[in-house]
């Protein structure tokens, strides 16, 4: 009996040491409920996994459309904003026009009496004072540039339109050559001025403005100088600013009113303002 007990303990033992029968985990096989049970656990974690992304993609999709609307609505916003600035525009420009044509006028009728040798009576030095100052009088060409600024400093990228956003840049570039001519001409201003100083007496102008809409000059108003080459040197110089005024600056002034009324008129269309 005893030999019995032993010999069992040893096959005990070997089942052990084989790893057979009920004393391993390997060897366990899972009834057909605890698979079903497994794999309803897989496709509830697959479920909620899908869900949480479907989640985490609408989210992402109802943002990324929620800014595209919003600067859509920047992007018109500083179209109809700029479509402002341009009707400033044209009547800046247009005054800007208005008064070139009289400064013309005015250089031009300076530089022909000076090239007459028109220096001598009253009536003649009193006309050379009003016509140096209408010639050679400060002008100056500010134009509306609030919505530029921003649109410049990156609100550009908002102005999807391609035609509004071509309009806007050839109006840029116009502009630059404008304020090139601008700036010769200014520099040619301040040159003939300075040689109007050794001709001129500022003393003979008086504070009231006459008749033609500048300042009065006393009546024994006389030149400075008569000498033939100062004269002649101040007048070429006005002559100069004249035909750049005449061919360039006035011509640029009205082609860049015309961008700007196009722009108006484009602005309203793409964007149903009318």
């Amino acid at each position: 009996m005893a030999e019995t007990k032993v010999k069992g303990g040893d096959r005990a033992e070997q089942r052990k040491k084989t790893g057979s029968g009920k004393y391993t985990n390997e060897n366990i096989e899972l009834s057909p409920s605890a698979y079903h049970r497994d794999a309803r656990g897989r496709k509830s974690y697959l479920w909620e996994f899908l869900m949480l992304f479907l989640a985490v993609f609408c989210g992402f999709l109802a943002q990324y459309f929620l800014e595209h609307k919003i600067e859509r609505e920047q992007g018109r916003d500083f179209a109809v904003s700029f479509r402002e600035d341009m009707i400033k525009d044209t009547a800046i420009l247009q005054k800007n026009i208005t008064d070139l044509r009289k400064f013309y006028s005015a250089s031009d009728s300076l530089a022909h009496l000076i090239s007459k040798g028109r220096t001598e009576t009253k009536e003649d030095i009193k006309l050379l004072y009003e016509y140096n100052l209408s010639a050679l009088g400060g002008f100056t060409i500010n134009l509306t540039d609030r919505t530029s600024a921003q649109l410049k400093s990156g609100g550009m990228r908002l102005i999807t339109n391609k035609k509004v956003a071509d309009a806007i840049v050839g109006y840029w570039d116009k502009l630059g050559l404008l304020e090139g001519i601008d700036g010769g001409a200014q520099t040619m201003r301040m040159q003939a001025r300075e040689k109007s100083y050794l001709i001129f007496d500022q003393k003979y102008y008086s504070d009231s403005i006459n008749a033609r809409g500048v300042r009065s000059v006393a009546d024994g108003a006389m030149l400075m100088t008569k000498d033939y080459v100062q004269l002649t040197e101040f007048a070429n110089r006005v002559s100069h600013i004249k035909n750049l005024v005449k061919g360039r600056f006035i011509n640029s002034l009205e082609d860049q009113k015309a961008l700007a009324t196009d722009i108006i008129k484009l602005i309203a269309v793409e964007y149903k303002l009318e």
